[in-house]
Formats: C-alpha cells, structure tokens, sequence
C-alpha cells in the first residue's frame, strides 16, 4: 500500500512557511534550497509562483524530487542537483535559501561556512529561511539517527546573526503543543525503525536522513489524508502561532536578512 508523508508537525511547518512566504511577497522570484528531500518544500514555493533549484546529497531523494516536481522542470522553473550546496560555483544571486532540517547536520564551523555562502549568493534584500528541531530538552533517538550535532533555540539564532554579521528579520517556535505530546510515540516508531541507523557514520545518517521511511512517522497510509491535514490540524496551527515564543518548540523558523 502506497504511503504519503503527511507527519503531523511537517504539516503544522508548512502551512506556517506558506503563511510567511506570502507576506514576504516571493512571487517571481528566484530561490535555493538547500538538502531538498524528496522535494515537499520546493514544491510550496514553486506553488507559490517561485522558480529555483534544489539540492541534495541523496541521490534515490533527488530522483523522487524530479518525479514530484516533474511539472515545473519540464517548465524550466526548476531543476535538482544531486550536489553539495557547498561545491555550488555560480554568480547568479537568488532571493531566497531555504533549508529545512539541514543545518543541525553541520559542526559549529560548517554553520558559519553556511552563512557565508548564502550571503554570497543572496541578493541584497534577500532572505535567509532556517527550520531545525530546536529545544535541547528533547533530544532523543531520532537526532541520534539522523546525525544531528544538537538542536537550537532562539539564542543561538542570535548568535548566528551576530557573527554572520547578519539580522533576524523573523523567529518563531513552531509545533507546540503537538509534537511535544507525541514526543514519545515519536521516539518509540523511530526506534524500533530506524534504530539501526546509530551505527553508521555522521556522514551516512545525514545522507539518508533526506529520504527516512517511518510508518505512521514519516509515512501514512493513504486515508489518513483524511485524518492529517491542513483543515483537521487548523486548531493546533492557532495553538503554535499563540505558542511561537515557547523556548520548548522543537522546531525553530528563522528569516535572516542582510
């Protein structure tokens, strides 16, 4: 049986990401985002009138990103590179990178490097858009698997800010109160899928992170549409914008202007 990736807290994020896309005004504009998956994200902001690029390391995630977005492709509004964001050696400038649940793989010197890139190829009004799992106290099984060198809080978004010499246009906690309830059920179906993965190398887990299959995770029958979606979760959408200051949101959106 086919299964689609409707996880409740990726929901919650992209229906916040299309929120915030349309009050910045993107339509027609050029964008970068950075370890792509399977393309869920590129697909928003393409739906959202953008043209762009999208890059991976997995390869078997890039080729279901060229299937998801086969429409815009075959338009040239988009294109996917099996290619690491920091081996990209271009001049054209972009007016947004995006990066959801990617930075978290990277040291604290890889994250500065990060930065930098960006504002090389950002225009100057441009915008800088981050997602991570953020909130230490829930560290768990699934940033084990994944690779993942912590996660965030507000703070050290400002830090970020400050040695970039950048500024936070935006911040908000996303996700409370559900993913914080399901926190639990969470780790256990990871676990027992994918605990396996803890053995394997930094680089590894990060690689396969971009592609995870995880029933009832990652992943859902088909009819749970029913169950998962934008109508059904709206009340938690409210309690996470009432909630975006909560230091125990375990994902952290920023906007980051120069």
């Amino acid at each position: 049986m086919p299964t689609y990736e409707i996880a409740p807290g990726s929901i919650l994020q992209r229906m916040y990401l299309k929120s915030r896309l349309r009050k910045l005004q993107m339509q027609g504009k050029r964008f970068i985002e950075v370890g792509a998956g399977t393309g869920y994200n590129s697909r928003i902001l393409l739906e959202e009138g953008m043209k762009g690029i999208g890059f991976d390391l997995n390869a078997e995630s890039c080729e279901l990103n060229k299937q998801m977005n086969e429409l815009y492709i075959g338009k040239e509004l988009y294109s996917v590179s099996n290619q690491n964001f920091f081996d990209l050696g271009i001049d054209s400038k972009f007016d947004l990178i995006i990066s959801c649940m990617v930075i978290e793989h990277l040291s604290d010197e890889d994250v500065v490097k990060y930065f930098a890139k960006c504002k090389s190829l950002l225009h100057t009004n441009g915008v800088i858009i981050t997602l991570v799992p953020s909130s230490m106290k829930y560290w768990g099984i699934e940033d084990e698997i994944a690779g993942h060198f912590k996660r965030y809080s507000f703070d050290c978004f400002r830090k970020i800010a400050s040695k970039s010499s950048l500024k936070i246009h935006h911040i908000a906690g996303l996700t409370f109160p559900l993913s914080n309830i399901l926190f639990s059920l969470s780790n256990y179906l990871v676990k027992k899928a994918e605990g396996h993965k803890a053995s394997l190398t930094m680089e590894d887990r990060t690689v396969k992170s971009s592609n995870r299959k995880v029933l009832f995770k990652t992943d859902y029958p088909f009819y749970f549409k029913l169950l998962l979606n934008e109508i059904t979760l709206w009340p938690f959408y409210l309690l996470q914008i009432l909630n975006s200051k909560n230091p125990d949101s375990m994902v952290i959106y920023a906007e980051i202007k120069q």
